[in-house]
């Protein structure tokens, strides 16, 4: 069997992920579970092979139960913060805590001013947003996550990255358990067939060839091995881009205001503050062309400490 083969099915999800991403809510613009079902089944698959195969993997390789035990500790503690970011209320603004949302951040008058929601009806706390796809505005909003079909705000932000630290863990644990116990069973028988080719011949493709014949006495797990080891890196620079973004006081919406910024700058547009119109005509202070982002302060960056004592313990609506 070629050693591409087992790349197939990978390949294979991503575009159907894709496929999803284009016609799913990004295309009607409203949450759809589309893709959160695209997960749980992805996820419930993996599970599968898991029990079915891995298990049996693991046990022929002599891995310790006690490994065994902390790959379920792990998916159960994602599964726990992934429902938990399903359901959870990410800070909703209602009529009945609108006052108490308002008192959490000052306006900064350079990404956020006062105003009022178009579609809600309300006054506009600052770092919130409506979200369109919710149609709810969410306080100190971060993003809409297509993944739980709910918004990220301030709330249960701190289980978002829970989430994510789980999944990079049990990624990393998974995968390394996986392809010890898949090369620990097979690669010796392997490498004995192989014997007679491989003293004459050290090349790259023989290694190859090797190493293909070694997974695929183990397609399954081999296979979803693979698969995790390839999400690896992707959700390790997720989590350190989000988990950056609060420790300066920003959040994923914010980023991309401040991105606005910037290019003004470049424009020669800068700015320090957004000044009424009814009020520009008696502000006397000189005014100051801003050349370089960093002379303006975020004013929501407290620190890396209170930034992250803001994360784990947010103040309620």
């Amino acid at each position: 069997m070629e050693f591409e083969t087992i790349v197939v099915p990978i390949i294979v999800i991503i575009l159907v992920y894709i496929f999803i991403l284009i016609i799913g809510p990004l295309n009607t613009f409203r949450a759809n579970p589309l893709v959160q079902i695209f997960f749980v089944a992805l996820y419930s698959a993996g599970l599968y092979i898991f029990v079915v195969d891995s298990l049996q993997v693991l046990e022929e390789a002599e891995v310790n139960n006690f490994y065994i035990a902390v790959i379920w500790l792990q998916v159960f503690t994602n599964l726990y913060f992934y429902l938990y970011c399903c359901v959870s209320d990410p800070g909703k603004i209602t009529k009945s805590n609108i006052k108490n949302a308002l008192e959490i951040f000052n306006y900064d008058r350079i990404i956020f001013f006062p105003s009022e929601c178009k579609t809600c009806k309300l006054p506009k706390p600052a770092r919130s947003k409506h979200c369109s796809m919710c149609n709810r505005c969410v306080a100190m909003y971060d993003h809409h996550c297509i993944w739980f079909n709910n918004c990220m705000g301030l709330q249960n932000y701190r289980y978002f990255l829970f989430f994510l630290a789980s999944l990079l863990f049990l990624l990393i644990t998974a995968s390394s358990f996986f392809l010890y116990s898949v090369f620990k069973i097979n690669y010796m028988n392997v490498l004995s067939k192989f014997q007679s080719r491989f003293i004459t011949d050290k090349s790259f493709s023989i290694m190859k060839e090797i190493i293909a014949t070694t997974l695929f006495a183990s397609p399954y797990t081999s296979s979803l091995a693979l698969f995790l080891l390839f999400l690896v890196p992707i959700i390790a620079f997720f989590l350190v881009y989000q988990t950056r973004l609060w420790l300066i006081g920003k959040t994923s919406n914010e980023s991309e205001k401040w991105a606005d910024i910037e290019d003004a700058i470049h424009d020669k547009i800068g700015i320090l503050e957004i000044i009424e119109p009814q009020n520009q005509d008696s502000d006397d202070r000189p005014k100051i062309l801003v050349e370089n982002i960093s002379m303006i302060k975020n004013m929501y960056n407290y620190g890396w400490k209170k930034n992250l004592e803001l994360l784990v313990w947010p103040p309620y609506l």
